[in-house]
């Protein structure tokens, strides 16, 4: 029988928020099926695997941004070293979120270009933003090694409630 301090032994952000645990989770997952979807890519690609691959990316974006700013928001409840790691990470994915959320660049509004265009499809699809490269795969792995990284130290207290 696991025990409510073996779970958060095992899970540790459960410390922060069960709703971050939750969210982390589920990243981890739809970060899963991307990249497990794009195996095989560009010999072996279909329009519809193309099409669910940029669907989900977008929205898992939308969702590893909010995840971090939510973490950044609350930064005295984890150790200072993951609060550098939170806002450098929320950093780079900011830089890739407002073209898919706002489709502009980064404070200076307006219409992009193709700055949220796909670049490149290899294992995962590359976009190429203000000069920068993200690979996909390689961006889901980041910010999910990150989430799984986190020790019971990391977490000083949970997310305050008001």
């Amino acid at each position: 029988m696991t025990t409510i301090d073996d779970f958060s032994q095992q899970k540790p952000l459960v410390r922060f928020s069960i709703y971050t645990l939750i969210q982390a989770d589920s990243l981890q997952r739809v970060g899963q099926k991307l990249c497990s979807l794009s195996q095989g890519w560009p010999e072996d690609i279909k329009g519809g695997d193309l099409s669910e691959y940029y669907d989900l990316f977008w929205l898992w974006v939308l969702g590893s941004y909010e995840v971090l700013r939510t973490m950044d928001q609350h930064s005295s409840c984890f150790s200072v070293e993951k609060q550098t790691e939170i806002k450098d990470l929320k950093k780079k994915l900011h830089k890739i979120r407002i073209p898919f959320a706002k489709q502009e660049l980064r404070g200076r509004g307006g219409p992009i270009d193709n700055e949220n265009s796909i670049a490149n499809v290899s294992s995962g699809l590359r976009f190429v933003i203000e000069g920068q490269r993200f690979e996909s795969c390689d961006l889901i792995h980041e910010v999910t090694s990150f989430l799984r990284s986190f020790a019971p130290m990391d977490i000083r207290s949970s997310i305050p409630t008001r």
